[in-house]
């Protein structure tokens, strides 16, 4: 059964109810990056006290809290240890494995060096549903900009008021940052300005660096906190990545994503059983 966002964003309000000192009804135009700035927190505070909220499909009138207060909500379970610093080897074996070319050392560095500190990933299970679904959306780490928007900009696409007209919000990274809200959240995350990437998107796709680490940005406010995920079930990752259109149930590219973790997970040596669940 499909239960609509906004009721179960309720519910979680009730549960946490004392954490919660005041509440906002998201509006048209919203971005959690706006709503977390005009109520004097950071984009991490506001993702702290909303618990699952997807930011990158933000609905109108979901009831969303900007003032903690009162006792913290249990701490979800703990994850796996992290197992040991994955190698450029096992990293190279993953996505060969995955049909894919061998990937450059850059490639690999930019990865291992900010999956922690951008991304919040602190196990190698979790990097593995990571970088199973960098694989599947860049086409192996092939591509970090929408292809059918990469000569001609989709000038009449992912507009807003008040956007420069010179500039352009296509899907840009290893996964795909689109509308200029984005842009600025990311880039508010990652180097503290939002205009830094709001007046160079094309930066993103220019830097392997930050076409990692605006995957990271996504993985951490979107895929990161979802319980699904902690414990261990690749198929809230997917809900969390594609879910509107792969699952419930697994359909389209789901089982193809999941077959490729168990790859993934070998070429990581993380000895469990990969779980479906979730989609």
């Amino acid at each position: 059964m499909n239960v609509p966002l906004a009721v179960v964003l309720l519910l979680c309000c009730v549960f946490y109810a004392h954490a919660c000192a005041e509440t906002y009804t998201v509006r048209a135009g919203d971005n959690c990056w706006q709503i977390a700035t005009n109520h004097g927190l950071s984009l991490q505070q506001f993702q702290d006290i909303n618990p699952g909220l997807n930011c990158n499909n933000l609905q109108i009138g979901v009831v969303v809290c900007v003032r903690g207060g009162g006792p913290s909500p249990p701490s979800p379970p703990s994850p796996p240890s992290p197992g040991g610093k994955i190698s450029y080897s096992q990293f190279l074996n993953a996505v060969t494995s995955c049909g894919y070319g061998a990937p450059g050392k850059d490639k690999y560095d930019a990865f291992i060096n900010n999956y922690a500190s951008k991304g919040g990933i602190t196990s190698n299970r979790e990097l593995a549903m990571f970088l199973t679904h960098i694989l599947h959306e860049s086409g192996g780490l092939q591509f970090k900009e929408e292809i059918r928007c990469k000569d001609s900009k989709c000038p009449s696409e992912y507009r807003s008021a008040g956007d420069p007209g010179d500039k352009f919000y296509y899907g840009r990274g290893y996964i795909q940052l689109t509308w200029s809200a984005n842009y600025k959240a990311a880039s508010q995350y990652l180097f503290g300005d939002a205009n830094k990437l709001f007046y160079d998107p094309d930066a993103v796709a220019r830097s392997e660096e930050l076409s990692w680490n605006t995957a990271f940005y996504y993985w951490k406010f979107n895929v990161h906190n979802d319980p699904g995920v902690q414990n261990g079930q690749f198929g809230s990752s997917t809900n969390r990545v594609n879910g509107g259109l792969e699952c419930n149930p697994c359909r389209a590219a789901c089982p193809g994503r999941f077959e490729m973790y168990k790859k993934v997970m070998r070429a990581f040596g993380i000895q469990e059983n990969p779980n479906p669940a979730g989609c």
